[in-house]
């Protein structure tokens, strides 16, 4: 279920600038050192959403401090970095494998989010800076043909 509302949070803020921009023509241009306003206003949404759901956690999770027993078996367990090499350690193989598979794919996922719509829109559209309108139509193609 994580995984599937995470994916479908990412699906849905990444398709924000093509919603502003087609939808609510909101422009995807701008001069150049400025960042266009559909871009600005889908990071404002995301801000709002995130704090919201921020909010929400603080408010509706109740905490309950530790017994004095769990407190005492904290102090004899040792620091939280041997806690972390021991769980390592004693992982089961399934699990260190899809440890590896997410370590490695956040890095994949970070440099796509970064660079995926330049490259669509120098490569693909033929932009020749970030002022040109085939910039800002390259930008938003991933989420107009679902690439997300």
């Amino acid at each position: 279920m994580q995984g599937l509302m995470i994916g479908l949070g990412g699906t849905v803020a990444s398709s924000l600038p093509w919603v502003l921009r087609n939808i609510f023509s909101i422009n995807n241009m701008s001069v150049k050192g400025v960042i266009a306003e559909n871009v600005k206003f889908s990071f404002y949404i995301g801000a709002f959403f995130f704090l919201a759901a921020v909010l929400y956690s603080v408010i509706t999770t109740k905490e309950y401090p530790p017994t004095a027993e769990e407190l005492e078996e904290k102090k004899h367990s040792g620091s939280g970095i041997t806690e972390i090499f021991s769980a390592i350690k004693n992982m089961p193989q399934k699990m260190k494998i899809i440890s590896l598979v997410q370590f490695f794919t956040w890095p994949g996922l970070f440099l796509m989010w970064f660079y995926y719509s330049l490259c669509v829109a120098y490569k693909i559209f033929g932009a020749t800076s970030n002022t040109d309108q085939a910039f800002g139509d390259g930008k938003d193609l991933r989420a107009d043909i679902g690439l997300l």
